[in-house]
Protein backbone atom coordinates (compact mmCIF):
# COMPACT_ATOMS: atom_id res chain seq x y z
CA UNK A 1 0.00 0.00 0.00
CA UNK A 2 2.75 2.38 0.97
CA UNK A 3 4.82 1.24 -2.04
CA UNK A 4 1.80 2.31 -4.25
CA UNK A 5 1.21 5.65 -2.83
CA UNK A 6 5.33 6.50 -3.08
CA UNK A 7 5.18 4.91 -6.95
CA UNK A 8 2.23 7.41 -7.96
CA UNK A 9 3.79 10.03 -5.99
CA UNK A 10 7.02 9.64 -7.83
CA UNK A 11 5.95 9.34 -11.59
CA UNK A 12 8.88 8.29 -13.46
CA UNK A 13 10.35 5.01 -13.33
CA UNK A 14 13.84 5.71 -13.28
CA UNK A 15 13.48 8.57 -11.08
CA UNK A 16 11.98 5.74 -8.50
CA UNK A 17 14.50 3.60 -9.04
CA UNK A 18 17.30 5.82 -8.32
CA UNK A 19 15.09 7.26 -5.15
CA UNK A 20 14.92 3.16 -4.32
CA UNK A 21 19.01 2.63 -4.93
CA UNK A 22 19.69 5.64 -3.10
CA UNK A 23 18.00 4.72 0.03
CA UNK A 24 18.91 1.15 -0.41
CA UNK A 25 22.89 2.69 -0.20
CA UNK A 26 21.63 4.29 2.69
CA UNK A 27 20.44 1.93 4.72
CA UNK A 28 23.62 -0.39 3.93
CA UNK A 29 25.75 2.35 4.73
CA UNK A 30 24.11 2.43 8.04
CA UNK A 31 24.05 -1.30 8.88
CA UNK A 32 26.00 -3.14 11.83
CA UNK A 33 28.43 -5.47 10.23
CA UNK A 34 26.42 -8.46 11.58
CA UNK A 35 22.95 -6.98 9.67
CA UNK A 36 25.61 -6.65 6.81
CA UNK A 37 26.39 -9.98 6.79
CA UNK A 38 23.07 -11.35 7.40
CA UNK A 39 21.93 -9.13 4.32
CA UNK A 40 25.16 -10.58 2.42
CA UNK A 41 24.28 -14.34 3.36
CA UNK A 42 20.90 -14.01 2.18
CA UNK A 43 21.93 -12.15 -0.94
CA UNK A 44 24.26 -15.04 -1.62
CA UNK A 45 21.74 -18.05 -1.00
CA UNK A 46 19.22 -16.78 -3.19
CA UNK A 47 21.85 -16.13 -6.09
CA UNK A 48 22.64 -19.65 -5.97
CA UNK A 49 19.41 -20.74 -6.28
CA UNK A 50 18.91 -18.60 -9.28
CA UNK A 51 21.55 -18.60 -11.87
CA UNK A 52 20.64 -16.33 -14.36
CA UNK A 53 19.99 -13.85 -11.98
CA UNK A 54 23.75 -14.28 -10.68
CA UNK A 55 24.62 -14.17 -14.61
CA UNK A 56 23.28 -10.87 -14.60
CA UNK A 57 24.74 -9.28 -11.56
CA UNK A 58 28.37 -10.70 -12.27
CA UNK A 59 27.44 -9.06 -16.11
CA UNK A 60 26.86 -5.81 -14.55
CA UNK A 61 29.56 -5.83 -12.15
CA UNK A 62 32.12 -6.03 -14.55
CA UNK A 63 29.92 -3.68 -16.78
CA UNK A 64 30.60 -0.75 -13.97
CA UNK A 65 34.36 -2.83 -13.84
CA UNK A 66 35.72 -2.73 -16.73
CA UNK A 67 39.18 -3.31 -15.89
CA UNK A 68 38.45 -6.07 -13.40
CA UNK A 69 36.83 -7.88 -16.48
CA UNK A 70 40.32 -7.44 -18.50
CA UNK A 71 41.78 -8.62 -15.65
CA UNK A 72 39.58 -11.73 -15.66
CA UNK A 73 39.91 -12.22 -19.10
CA UNK A 74 43.94 -11.91 -19.04
CA UNK A 75 43.80 -14.79 -16.05
CA UNK A 76 41.89 -16.78 -18.30
CA UNK A 77 44.14 -16.45 -21.28
CA UNK A 78 47.00 -16.66 -18.98
CA UNK A 79 45.08 -20.86 -17.71
CA UNK A 80 44.54 -21.72 -21.29
CA UNK A 81 48.32 -21.13 -22.32
CA UNK A 82 49.43 -22.67 -19.49
CA UNK A 83 47.64 -25.48 -20.15
CA UNK A 84 48.04 -25.67 -23.50
CA UNK A 85 52.08 -26.03 -23.11
CA UNK A 86 51.84 -28.45 -19.80
CA UNK A 87 48.88 -30.47 -20.27
CA UNK A 88 48.04 -30.36 -24.32
CA UNK A 89 45.51 -34.15 -23.63
CA UNK A 90 43.12 -31.67 -20.80
CA UNK A 91 43.78 -28.53 -23.56
CA UNK A 92 41.86 -30.74 -26.44
CA UNK A 93 39.77 -32.09 -23.76
CA UNK A 94 38.50 -28.76 -22.85
CA UNK A 95 38.57 -27.71 -26.33
CA UNK A 96 36.27 -30.54 -27.54
CA UNK A 97 33.92 -29.84 -25.15
CA UNK A 98 33.78 -26.35 -25.54
CA UNK A 99 33.27 -26.64 -29.07
CA UNK A 100 30.41 -29.56 -28.60
CA UNK A 101 28.86 -26.75 -26.33
CA UNK A 102 28.90 -24.39 -28.97
CA UNK A 103 27.58 -26.58 -31.40
CA UNK A 104 24.99 -27.53 -29.14
CA UNK A 105 23.94 -23.87 -28.99
CA UNK A 106 24.04 -23.14 -32.78
CA UNK A 107 21.87 -26.35 -33.16
CA UNK A 108 19.04 -24.87 -30.45
CA UNK A 109 18.84 -22.08 -32.34
CA UNK A 110 18.43 -23.21 -35.73
CA UNK A 111 16.01 -24.98 -34.28
CA UNK A 112 14.13 -22.66 -32.70
CA UNK A 113 14.08 -20.84 -35.94
CA UNK A 114 12.81 -23.74 -37.89
CA UNK A 115 9.76 -24.11 -35.07
CA UNK A 116 9.04 -20.16 -35.57
CA UNK A 117 8.73 -20.81 -39.31
CA UNK A 118 6.76 -23.44 -38.80
CA UNK A 119 4.10 -21.73 -36.82
CA UNK A 120 3.49 -18.60 -38.94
Amino acid sequence: MQNQRLREKYRSDAEWRERKLASQRERRRNMSPEERERVNARQREYLRNHPEQRRETVRRYYERHPEQAELKRERAREKRRWMRENDPEAYRAWLDHRNMLARERRNAKKAARAAGKEST
